[in-house]
C-alpha cells in the first residue's frame, strides 16, 4: 500500500501470480482477499492475474472476479521447443556458466517425446523442469550442466522423487510420521479435480522435530511471514510416496481440511459457538479422527475446537433428554384428559347420531311424498326423487315409493343441440326421426328396444341451413325432411341404418315448416313461411 501511496497517482501495475491458490484457502480468507483486490482495483491500476486453465471454470463463478475476466483473458499457452530451448540457455548464460550439447535436447526428449502438437511439454511440466535444472546446477562442476549431472539426479521427474525421497530416507521413523502429517495438511484436495497445494501458517503446524526446517533446507517447502507451502506442485505428482499417502485417505485429507476451516473461522469469531460442528459434519470427522488415532494430526486449535464440539453435542443430548423426560410427563396429563374429553365426545356423538338420524328419515319421508306426487306428471323425476329419498335414508315409506317407481316404464330423455326439435314416428312405432331447428340433420332412433338406439344421422340442408320439419310414410319406408334452404329432401329407409337420399325438390321461396305424407304414401305436401303449401 506504502507502494501505490508512493506513485502519486501515476499508472501501476498490480500483480497477483498464481491466482488458483485463492480456491484452496478457507472461505473467510477468500473474501478478505477479494475485498483487498477490488479496493486496489483503481482506474490507474492495471490488474495482472495469473491463473491456471483448470481453475478458469471456477472464477468464473466467483462474482468478485467477473470484472477481470471480462477485461479479455490472455491465454497463456505451452512454450514452444525454441522458446524452452532459450529458457534452459539464457539463465545459464547470464550465470557465466554453459550447457553442455545434448542436455537441451535431452530435456526437451523427456518433456514432451514426439509430441505432435508443436508444443515442448504438458501442461504442469515447467515446475519439474525448474527442479531439475536447480538439482543438475548443484551438482555441477565448472560451471557447466551436463548430460551425466541430469541423469544422476534423476531426470526430469526423478529430481524432485530423488530429492524428496533422500530426505524422508534420512529421518527417524517418528519424524516420517510427523513429515505425513505436514506434507498433507499442505496439500489441498478438491472434489472432481486434482490436489493442489495451499499456504499454511506457521503456528498452525506443530513441529517440535524440526522436520520442517529440513524440508525448507531441502527446497521442497517454502517459508514466507505469512505459512509455508510446497515449492513445486510437481512433488505431488512426482513423489509416488506423497501421493499414495493421498491416495490411501484421500477422504481423510478432505475431513481433515473441513476441519481445520471450521477451527480457524471459531478462532476468527471468538470461539462463536453457532460455528462447531454438528450434525452429520461432527460424526464423520469424529469418526476419521477415531480410526487409526488420527487425533495426533491435530493441532492444538483443531483439538480445542472438536472439544468443544463434544461438549457442545453430550450438552445438546442432555438438554434433549430433559425435554424428553418433560414431554413424556406432560404427555401423561393430556392422556388423562384427553380420556374424560373422549367419554364426552362420545355422549355428544351418540346424541348428534340420534338427532342426524332424526332428521334424515323426516326428510326421507318429505321426499318420497314429493315424489308420489310427481309420479304422474313428471315419471322421470318421480323416479330420481325416490332414489335420492331412499338413499337419505330407506324408510318404510321411501321404500314403498322406489318399489313403486321402479315397476312402471321409465321415460328415456334424448338430449340434442339447443332449440325446437320436429319429431317424426314410424306407424309401427319402430323408428323415431328428430330433426334438430338449430342444425341441417335429422338423427334415426330405433324403438325396438327399452332404451332408443342411434341408427343413422342424415343431413338435411345445406350449411348453415336448419332443418323444422320431419315426415315418415305410413310404411315408414321413406323419409322426408325441410327448412331453412326451402328445399325438401327424400330418403329412402329401406336399410334404416344407411339411408339412401332420392330426391331433392324446391318447395317454394320459404322456409319448410311443415311436411305430410299422404296416407297411401304417394304424395308429399309441404307447408311454407310463404303460407303456400307445395305437393
Amino acid at each position: 500500500r506504502a507502494a501505490l501511496a508512493a506513485a502519486g497517482g501515476r499508472p501501476h501495475v498490480l500483480i497477483v501470480d498464481q491466482l488458483e491458490e485463492l480456491f484452496a484457502v478457507g472461505e473467510s480468507q477468500r473474501r478478505t482477499f477479494l475485498t483487498e483486490l477490488a479496493r486496489l482495483r483503481t482506474p490507474q491500476t492495471v490488474v495482472l492475474a495469473a491463473l491456471r486453465a483448470d481453475f478458469y471454470d471456477a472464477a468464473l463463478h466467483e462474482p468478485a472476479l467477473l470484472p477481470l475476466l471480462r477485461e479479455g483473458p490472455y491465454v497463456l499457452g505451452p512454450m514452444t521447443t525454441d522458446e524452452v530451448r532459450r529458457a534452459i540457455r539464457e539463465p545459464a548464460k547470464r550465470a557465466g556458466a554453459t550447457v553442455e550439447d545434448g542436455l537441451v535436447e535431452l530435456l526437451l526428449a523427456d518433456l514432451a517425446p514426439g509430441s505432435p502438437t508443436g508444443f515442448a511439454y504438458d501442461a504442469g511440466a515447467l515446475p519439474l523442469l525448474s527442479h531439475a535444472l536447480h538439482a543438475t546446477w548443484e551438482r555441477a562442476r565448472r560451471n557447466q550442466l551436463t548430460v551425466a549431472d541430469y541423469r544422476a539426479v534423476g531426470g526430469l521427474r526423478g529430481a524432485v522423487r530423488q530429492s524428496a525421497e533422500q530426505l524422508y530416507a534420512e529421518l527417524r521413523p517418528h519424524e516420517r510420521e510427523q513429515a505425513r502429517r505436514l506434507l498433507l495438511r499442505l496439500v489441498r484436495t478438491r472434489s472432481g479435480g486434482p490436489p493442489t497445494r495451499q499456504r499454511i501458517a506457521t503456528a498452525e503446524l506443530d513441529d517440535p522435530e524440526g522436520v520442517l526446517d529440513r524440508f525448507i533446507a531441502a527446497r521442497l517447502l517454502t517459508a514466507s511471514t505469512d505459512g509455508v507451502s510446497i515449492t513445486h506442485e510437481a512433488l505431488l505428482a512426482a513423489w509416488p510416496r506423497l501421493a499414495g499417502w493421498l491416495e490411501r485417505d484421500q477422504a481423510g485429507v478432505v475431513l481433515h481440511h473441513q476441519l481445520t476451516d471450521a477451527a480457524n473461522a471459531w478462532e476468527a469469531a471468538g470461539h462463536d459457538a453457532s460455528l462447531l460442528l454438528r450434525g452429520q459434519r461432527l460424526e464423520a470427522i469424529r469418526g476419521w479422527v477415531a480410526a487409526a488415532d488420527n487425533e495426533s494430526d491435530l493441532n492444538a486449535l483443531e483439538r480445542r475446537f472438536l472439544d468443544a464440539s463434544r461438549a457442545a453435542l453430550a450438552n445438546e443430548r442432555r438438554a434433549a433428554h430433559r425435554r424428553t423426560r418433560r414431554t413424556r410427563q406432560l404427555l401423561a396429563a393430556v392422556a388423562a384428559l384427553a380420556a374424560a374429553a373422549i367419554v364426552l365426545a362420545v355422549v355428544a356423538m351418540h346424541a348428534r347420531q340420534v338427532a342426524y338420524t332424526a332428521r334424515n328419515e323426516a326428510l326421507s319421508r318429505q321426499v318420497a311424498i314429493e315424489a308420489q306426487t310427481l309420479s304422474g306428471t313428471d315419471p322421470a323425476l318421480a323416479m330420481q326423487l325416490a332414489v335420492a329419498a331412499y338413499r337419505i335414508a330407506p324408510t318404510t315409506q321411501a321404500t314403498g315409493t322406489l318399489l313403486d317407481a321402479s315397476a312402471g316404464e321409465l321415460p328415456t330423455r334424448l338430449l340434442g343441440p339447443i332449440g325446437p326439435s320436429t319429431l317424426a314416428v314410424s306407424q309401427n312405432g319402430g323408428v323415431l326421426a328428430v330433426a334438430y331447428a338449430t342444425s341441417d340433420t335429422v338423427r334415426l332412433y330405433g324403438l325396438a328396444g327399452t332404451v332408443p338406439r342411434l341408427l343413422a344421422t342424415v343431413t338435411a340442408g345445406s350449411p348453415p341451413a336448419s332443418t323444422f320439419a320431419v315426415a315418415m310414410n305410413a310404411r315408414g319406408s321413406l323419409l322426408a325432411a325441410g327448412g331453412s334452404d326451402h328445399q325438401v329432401r327424400i330418403w329412402s329407409l329401406a336399410s334404416v341404418t344407411h339411408p339412401r337420399l332420392l330426391a331433392v325438390m324446391r318447395a317454394g321461396a320459404g322456409t319448410v315448416y311443415g311436411l305430410s305424407f299422404s296416407p297411401g304414401g304417394s304424395g308429399l305436401a309441404a307447408a311454407n313461411s310463404d303460407g303456400t303449401v307445395a305437393r
